[in-house]
């Protein structure tokens, strides 16, 4: 089995949350889920990406292509 292709929706989700600089309250406000949940969801992530903390764990889904919008998030356009 591989991990890396694994995550759920809500992973992919929660992902995308932390990648836009969310705090983990404002992540699990927004999904209507306690902290603990997020805290969760996290660990799930790193784990099935195989990665220690969070910015790699960033980094990976990019190289990845998990998160393709960071270019239409920080600049308003995207060049991919």
């Amino acid at each position: 089995m591989n991990n890396l292709l694994d995550l759920t929706a809500r992973e992919l989700q929660v992902l995308e949350l932390i990648v836009e600089g969310f705090t983990d309250d404002e992540i699990a406000s927004r999904l209507y889920v306690t902290k603990d949940t997020i805290n969760t969801h996290r660990k799930k992530i790193k784990h099935k990406l195989q990665v220690t903390n969070v910015a790699a764990m960033v980094a990976k889904a990019f190289r990845l292509g998990l998160i393709k919008s960071l270019a239409l998030l920080v600049t308003g356009y995207s060049s991919l």
